[in-house]
């Protein structure tokens, strides 16, 4: 209400966050260039969202906010311009469900598609 951003951690964050990094791509099992540890960012959304809170990736990549999201009970929406990593992101979030797409959905041109229902890319 006053403009002020409100803060859900214990405030006593440093200016350089130590998390082990990922050494390469291949290493979290997604083949994307540029994947991020999961605990790096679930301990950031931890910190500016509560439980059930919406979190928006606008490059979903690898899916690594997705999996924090899942993680810690917040809801996820991701944006992914390259169908390879689309299924990327699937296919990982499905592994954690044991292979249950059923909350997996694509909007494209304004229509809700299920998962199901989408052609997989070939990429």
């Amino acid at each position: 209400k006053d403009g002020k951003h409100i803060w859900y951690g214990d405030q006593k964050q440093k200016t350089v966050f130590e998390f082990d990094r990922i050494k390469n791509s291949k290493e979290d099992g997604c083949g994307h260039p540029s994947s991020k540890p999961v605990p790096l960012i679930a301990y950031l959304i931890s910190q500016c969202t509560q439980t059930n809170g919406m979190v928006l990736d606008g490059f979903l990549g690898s899916a690594s906010t997705l999996v924090a999201c899942d993680q810690l009970d917040r809801i996820c929406y991701g944006i992914e311009f390259e169908p390879k990593f689309v299924d990327v992101a699937v296919e990982r979030y499905t592994k954690l469900h044991d292979g249950n797409s059923d909350d997996v959905y694509l909007i494209r041109d304004g229509k809700r598609m299920e998962y199901s229902e989408v052609e997989v890319s070939d990429a």
